[in-house]
């Protein structure tokens, strides 16, 4: 009887005693799950930060995953989200970022290049991620800090190209006039 009166005991304690109290997070508002952008360009997309919870937070959006593999540039700001934000009042924060060169051109001799576009596009997946904006500590020990993800698919959409015979016909302008000059020195040498 006793074992049975302190296992009910220890369970009401438990329950009533809860040491988990969460003071700040984050919360992220999905706008888009995939996008579609150019090659060589610049794209910004912008998702939806709350903070139901206790304590103010600076957040920060990140992207992880393979789509790091083709990002030539990030550029995002944190922005202080107040505490008691409702999920229907998230503030808006904007992630840009710019896409390298992904599709092979096709060139002669590394001049006259095209780019024929006759493949498919090209899609990476990854995650954007709201962080919270950490100010540098100087105690000693272990940092933590927030974040949520939501899934992002990019989809590289090739920009089809002329050759360009502009090269060709310096170089061949250059050497031209470089035979031409050869000629008449060789000529008035003499």
């Amino acid at each position: 009887m006793k074992k049975r009166t302190f296992i009910i005991f220890f369970f009401v304690c438990l329950l009533l005693f809860n040491t988990v109290y969460a003071k700040k997070g984050i919360g992220l508002v999905t706008q888009t799950e995939s996008l579609a952008i150019d090659e060589m360009s610049q794209k910004c997309i912008s998702y939806g930060v709350f903070n139901p919870w206790d304590e103010d937070v600076s957040a920060y959006l990140d992207i992880k995953g393979g789509i790091n593999e083709i990002i030539t540039k990030k550029e995002t700001k944190p922005q202080l989200i107040k505490a008691q934000t409702p999920y229907q009042e998230a503030n808006n924060i904007e992630l840009c970022f710019s896409v390298g060169e992904i599709y092979v051109k096709k060139c002669i001799l590394g001049l006259a290049c095209y780019q024929p576009c006759d493949q498919e596009p090209v899609i990476y997946e990854g995650e954007i991620i709201a962080v919270e904006a950490r100010e540098e500590a100087t105690t000693t020990g272990s940092a933590t800090s927030l974040g949520i993800a939501s899934p992002l698919t990019v989809t590289i959409n090739c920009q089809s190209t002329e050759r360009n015979w502009t090269q060709v016909y310096v170089i061949l302008i250059i050497i031209a006039l470089f035979a031409i000059g050869i000629l008449l020195y060789k000529k008035y040498k003499k």
